[in-house]
């Protein structure tokens, strides 16, 4: 009975210590979404005219060593037009055109990924951390209310709807990690996402597909939990 009480006790205790030296975790994260080129370049074939948005997302991992771990991420990433830009383009481009007002949403990209994380002490509350995962890219591209004024005569207005592709994407990560307590610690991440997407737009010749490079770098701040 004693053997089996101190067999019993030294299995809670190396768990104890197994759980100690983890690192999992759940964060929420938000930051500033950057473009890349050409996503964010003022070419109206290969460019969007993209600017700086913002990055809402969550991640979390559970650790089976002290250094490594399996875990997942969801997000949605937000890049407002530059309106101003791609109405001088647009008029530059067109010799019928004396001046063009146009209303934009922003584009709206969602992605959601699995994969490993890694975590290495440096300091006593500081580490870093670096991430590899792959999963779906969702791409929406930004409905568009063009008021264009004509040297001649034109249509008073007219719309580019959406246009909505997905695709698998890899998604590397690395970021630093400031431990508050044994329980909650703060995140700063960085994290890129590139993939060519195709978008199909309705036209009076028929669907018109665009090819496009989404490219971008979130720079994330978060509150972690561990677990």
């Amino acid at each position: 009975m004693r053997s089996k009480v101190i067999f019993l006790l030294m299995i809670f205790l190396h768990l104890q210590s197994f759980a100690q030296h983890t690192n999992s975790f759940i964060s929420l994260r938000s930051g500033v979404s950057i473009p890349l080129k050409p996503y964010n370049s003022h070419d109206l074939e290969k460019g969007s005219f993209t600017q700086p948005g913002i990055n809402l997302s969550a991640d979390g991992a559970w650790f089976f060593t002290k250094h490594y771990g399996i875990g997942g991420q969801a997000g949605l990433n937000l890049h407002p037009v530059d309106v101003s830009a791609l109405s001088r383009a647009k008029v530059d481009a067109d010799p019928f055109l004396s001046s063009l007002t146009i209303r934009s949403d922003p584009f709206r990209i969602i992605n959601a990924a699995l994969g490993i994380y890694t975590h290495w002490n440096i300091g006593k509350n500081f580490s870093v951390n670096a991430k590899l995962l792959g999963g779906i890219l969702w791409a929406n591209t930004a409905y568009q209310l063009y008021k264009p004024t004509y040297f001649l005569t034109g249509p008073d207005y007219y719309e580019i709807t959406t246009a909505r592709d997905h695709k698998f994407i890899i998604e590397p990560g690395i970021g630093l990690e400031y431990k508050i307590s044994s329980c909650f610690a703060l995140k700063a991440d960085v994290e890129l996402l590139s993939r060519t997407m195709q978008f199909g737009f309705n036209t009076w010749e028929g669907v018109r597909y665009d090819r496009k490079r989404i490219s971008f770098i979130n720079a994330v701040i978060g509150f972690a939990i561990f677990l």
